[in-house]
């Protein structure tokens, strides 16, 4: 969410990039939906739920400022949405500290994994040589070359 936020506000405020703003609360929304429908109903947390829609609303209200109203209201709120202050992030919490690495065969998309930021580009390598869907499609071939491309992927080639 604190990631979420600080792209909407720089999108708004420093580059007028308005599409893409509206592009990353759609991402919020989207993690939202995920976390009510993945999360097991005894681990949700109600409260970040009510922060997270709180704040959809108040990055919303640039764009839509009457709907927001209305949803302000809906929400249970008494003031307006428009006195309300801007959202803030907490800069240490969007710190990452793993990325997705796609692993390929032969340039076509097999699995991804999360590997450390600061792992190195060979132990990556070795990772998805061992994830174990990769080994069941690399078992019986005869492995030609591995192309790593650092924070982004692994392509095993095979013949």
């Amino acid at each position: 969410m604190n990631n979420s936020i600080k792209k909407v506000t720089e999108d708004i405020e420093e580059r007028f990039n308005f599409n893409t703003a509206i592009s990353f609360i759609m991402e919020l929304v989207n993690a939202l939906y995920y976390y009510k429908e993945r999360v097991i109903l005894e681990k949700r947390n109600i409260g970040i739920l009510q922060e997270a829609l709180d704040s959809v609303v108040l990055l919303l209200a640039p764009f839509i400022p009457h709907v927001t109203e209305e949803l302000w209201q809906i929400l249970g709120k008494k003031d307006s949405v428009h006195n309300q202050s801007w959202p803030t992030y907490d800069k240490s919490a969007i710190i990452k500290d793993e990325i997705e690495i796609v692993i390929q065969i032969n340039g076509k998309i097999k699995d991804k994994i999360l590997v450390s930021l600061d792992l190195e580009q060979k132990e990556i390598e070795k990772r998805a040589l061992n994830n174990e869907k990769i080994l069941e499609l690399i078992k019986d071939k005869n492995i030609i070359k591995i192309i790593g491309v650092p924070g982004k992927l692994v392509n095993i080639v095979i013949k």
